[in-house]
């Protein structure tokens, strides 16, 4: 309600874990410009969300997908590093949480919070193109090299969707940079936009 007249678009992250059309529904209605879809969704349940969505309110949704990223399951205060003596050493290594099974990457923030990273990384790209509705591809970028970027991301889903249009900066806790590409039928300029990852990454 505070955003209604302000005269801004108003995007819904996928923290807000929509997984059906009556949550969409509801969010729009509410003003929600954009709305981004839960990452637990599969291709199945994405199509048979936006044909109901369809179906229930005879218009098309505003939709955006996380199609490529390490999904963070967890921002806490509690710094592992500082526990053991070591404050500042994440200036200069790289850490992770281990179990029997899996490694989990942490990113360390400026403000001495951590985000737990997924040991797996989320990509479905390989499914956009069977993907009927989603009007904005989000990628999410911790600690990719920009070479990884551009030959094992940038390259496939230019692949799947013939040209990217850099849209805009998605805000998200640092260190994490996320760029929202929306499919276009007009002229793009792919340089551009791999500047503009250049410099989100930081690297080369």
């Amino acid at each position: 309600e505070y955003y209604k007249n302000k005269n801004v678009k108003l995007v819904s992250d996928y923290s807000f874990n929509v997984t059906n059309h009556e949550a969409a529904g509801l969010l729009f209605a509410k003003g929600v410009d954009r709305i981004t879809l839960s990452n637990e969704l599969n291709e199945e349940r994405i199509n048979d969300l936006i044909y109901k969505y369809k179906q229930t309110y005879n218009t098309n949704p505003n939709f955006e997908l996380i199609v490529y990223g390490k999904a963070k399951i967890m921002h806490t205060l509690y710094c592992p590093l500082k526990r053991l003596g070591m404050c500042g050493e994440c200036k200069k290594n790289s850490y992770a949480l281990k179990d029997n099974y899996e490694t989990f990457p942490l990113l360390f923030n400026d403000d001495c919070t951590v985000n737990l990273l997924n040991s797996r990384t989320l990509n479905l790209i390989d499914e956009i193109d069977r993907l009927d509705g989603i009007n904005y591809f989000r990628l999410v970028f911790t600690n990719e090299t920009l070479y990884f970027i551009r030959r094992e991301v940038l390259d496939v889903l230019f692949n799947k969707i013939g040209v990217l249009v850099l849209h805009m900066p998605a805000t998200s806790i640092a260190p994490q940079k996320a760029v929202t590409i929306c499919p276009s039928s007009n002229v793009a300029s792919t340089i551009k936009l791999l500047q503009t990852l250049t410099t989100l990454a930081g690297r080369s």
